[in-house]
């Protein structure tokens, strides 16, 4: 059985393969995710249109103020100069960090409707390794496996279960499971890549949203133009 492993379209969730045929781009599926309920992907234009409201909320009024004082001077148009230029470093980062918010969700959402295929590809995997005499599998080699195991179904499902497993230490994994030789059998190995597998990407989508900041960035956006509208007023 070590090289015949048979992918079928159940070993996906219906609800993905739903979504995968009628998602042809990253972007189709983001907006597949949304309709099904996913957060940042349901409310993603409500966010963008949030920061741009409030840059150029914070123009107009820091604009009418500056237009309106007796006396302008030095400091309070260079603060203008400075809003105009932190409410577009605020955009862009805001939108920075949506997208990668939104690749995090898109990302965990297919893993999590593709178990047994992810089992199957650590089983591929493992059975890589084993036929090898150095014990060592390459990234490139693992995208094989991925985009070979993968082939049925549209191209974009390969490139997130990609991206998901490029931030898990397989390298590391596979020593543990062949260095200590503790498993005798394929299945074993194969059983405990997968946990540790499974583990890892938990691990990662958690630590991800956490870090990821995005209502943080808001709040020091509305903090910063603040703090500049009072400066203009009083400078």
């Amino acid at each position: 059985m070590k090289n015949l492993i048979s992918v079928t379209k159940q070993d996906i969730s219906p609800k993905l393969q739903e979504i995968l045929e009628s998602s042809n781009n990253p972007f189709q599926l983001l907006k597949e995710l949304g309709n099904i309920g996913l957060k940042t992907a349901k409310n993603s234009s409500k966010y963008i249109l949030v920061f741009i409201l409030l840059f150029f909320l914070a123009i107009i009024i820091g604009t009418y103020i500056l237009v309106n004082k007796d006396v302008k001077t030095i400091t309070n148009i260079s603060l203008l100069v400075m809003m105009y230029v932190m409410g577009g470093v605020f955009i862009f980062v805001s939108l920075y960090k949506l997208y990668i918010a939104l690749r995090i969700e898109m990302a965990q959402f297919v893993y999590l409707q593709s178990r047994s295929l992810i089992e199957k590809i650590s089983y591929k995997i493992i059975t890589k390794v084993e036929e090898k005499t150095s014990g060592i599998i390459s990234l490139s080699e693992i995208k094989k496996i991925i985009y070979s195991l993968t082939s049925i179904f549209p191209k974009i499902l390969g490139k997130v279960l990609v991206f998901v497993l490029e931030k898990i230490p397989i390298t590391k994994i596979l020593l543990e499971i062949f260095d200590k030789n503790n498993f005798n059998t394929t299945n074993e190995r194969a059983s405990f890549f997968h946990n540790k597998i499974d583990a890892f990407a938990t691990n990662f989508f958690d630590e991800a949203r956490k870090s990821n900041g995005f209502f943080k960035t808001l709040i020091l956006n509305i903090l910063v133009q603040g703090i500049l509208l009072f400066l203009i007023i009083y400078f």
